[in-house]
Parts: structure tokens; C-alpha cells; sequence
């Protein structure tokens, strides 16, 4: 059997979840973080039930559980290179919350892309949006 939850990212809706998963006999726990998600301690009870967990996506860096990702910094660096070895010089990055793992990690990228080619990476051509479709607004 699944069960698949969603929390609209929503803490209060993922703690909520996570109650579900202790009250039915899941063998294991796949989440994605909401974008309010700062720490890990809501996921201590299904710890302490041996409940295995895995992040992916939206995660932050844990011994307790494993993750799922990509290479987001690599990602990045990749995309910005392949912008510059096309010719364009003013490039923007679109970053989604600032706080969260996965933009941080894509921002490294665009800056050190920017850097190996010696481009200035001016602070209004990076726009973080909370949520996304906030970057119309910034735009």
C-alpha cells in the first residue's frame, strides 16, 4: 500500500502528517520539506519508532535521515557556464525562499559560474521569490 500526503507547504500540515504515518503501520517515510521546515525536530517521533526517512528535493543536511538530491550547485554552475559560453554577460538567477537548502546551494553555483568567467554577479540580478510566483512581481 501508499498513502500519499500532501502538506501545501505547510508545517503545521506536515507535523500533521507525520502523526498519520505513526497512527498506520508504514514501513517508511519519503518527504519532501515545506518551505517553513527549519529544523528536523517534528520527524523525532517517527525517529524514535525506527520509521526510516528519506528527504528529497527540499531537504536540510542531516545524519539522522537520508537524503535524495541533485547536484543543485553543480546544476547551476552547469546553466550559468552554458549561458556564458553562448555569449550573454548579464544574467539573472531565480531563486526560490533564500532560506531554504536548494537555493542556497543554486546560488553558490550561479556565483562561482559567474566568477570563473570574471562576470560581476550584481546583487539586483539575483531574486529570490517566497513564494515563486512572487518573482512577477519582483521582475
Amino acid at each position: 500500500s501508499l498513502i500519499v500526503l500532501h502538506s501545501n507547504n505547510s508545517l503545521a500540515l506536515e507535523q500533521e502528517n507525520i502523526d498519520l504515518c505513526l497512527q498506520y503501520p508504514v514501513d517508511g517515510v519519503i518527504l519532501s520539506l515545506t518551505i517553513e521546515t527549519e529544523n528536523l525536530d517534528h520527524l523525532d517521533p517517527l525517529l524514535k519508532s525506527e520509521v526510516p526517512i528519506v528527504l528529497y528535493d527540499r531537504i536540510l543536511p542531516s545524519q539522522l535521515v537520508s537524503t535524495l538530491t541533485i547536484d543543485d550547485q553543480g546544476a547551476a554552475f552547469q546553466a550559468v557556464n552554458l549561458l556564458i559560453e553562448k555569449g550573454h554577460k548579464r544574467i539573472i538567477g531565480l531563486f526560490g525562499d533564500e532560506n531554504l537548502y536548494i537555493s542556497k546551494e543554486r546560488l553558490k553555483g550561479f556565483h562561482k559560474a559567474m566568477e570563473a568567467h570574471q562576470l560581476p554577479a550584481e546583487q539586483e540580478w539575483i531574486i529570490n521569490a517566497k513564494p515563486f510566483s512572487d518573482i512577477s512581481k519582483q521582475l
